[in-house]
């Protein structure tokens, strides 16, 4: 029986097996990785994560498609396309390093969503079926997005300016 799994300001449908971790116990685990939802994928080498982001960077499929055009050539991804993964609309890349990612850049009106799947290269396919499963039944929560988005910008501009410090410190847009 598929889990309903509740992120911050998402939901979408897991199969039986995939469990939740925090992103930093997720396998391929990124060193500096941003906080985020990760599902581990049954056999334990491979993990889904779910970035979502409280400024204005992306609040409409079409910024998505900007975000999307800045982005996948530096990190060097190919096969750019669109993609509607539930309630969200955007784009999908893919590249091959080290490991074997799946980038998205998606927007449910004015909510945002980054998935990002990672695996060895060893396995790239194995659970395509079952992500593009998972992403086809997300749901946006959209007043759930509002709510943390004004506690961002209103409680926490300490953290929003680190937070664009660290994005300018990397030569991306803050």
């Amino acid at each position: 029986m598929p889990e309903i799994i509740r992120g911050p300001v998402w939901t979408l449908s897991a199969p039986d097996g995939w469990t939740v971790r925090p992103s930093k116990e997720a396998p391929l685990a990124a060193p500096r990785e941003e906080p985020c939802i990760a599902l581990v994928a049954p056999a334990g080498d491979a993990a889904l994560r779910l970035f979502t982001w409280y400024d204005d960077r992306c609040r409409s499929a079409e910024e998505a498609a900007r975000m999307c055009g800045e982005t996948a050539p530096q990190l060097g991804c190919s096969d750019v396309r669109q993609v509607r993964c539930g309630e969200f609309a955007g784009y999908t890349a893919s590249q091959l390093d080290s490991r074997w990612w799946r980038h998205w850049w998606l927007a449910a009106g004015a909510v945002p969503l980054c998935p990002v799947y990672t695996c060895d290269p060893s396995v790239i396919g194995r659970d395509d079926a079952e992500v593009d499963a998972m992403l086809a039944t997300l749901r946006a929560r959209p007043l759930a997005y509002e709510l943390r988005r004004m506690a961002f910008r209103v409680y926490d501009a300490p953290a929003r300016w680190r937070f664009r410090r660290n994005l300018r410190a990397r030569g991306l847009n803050g």
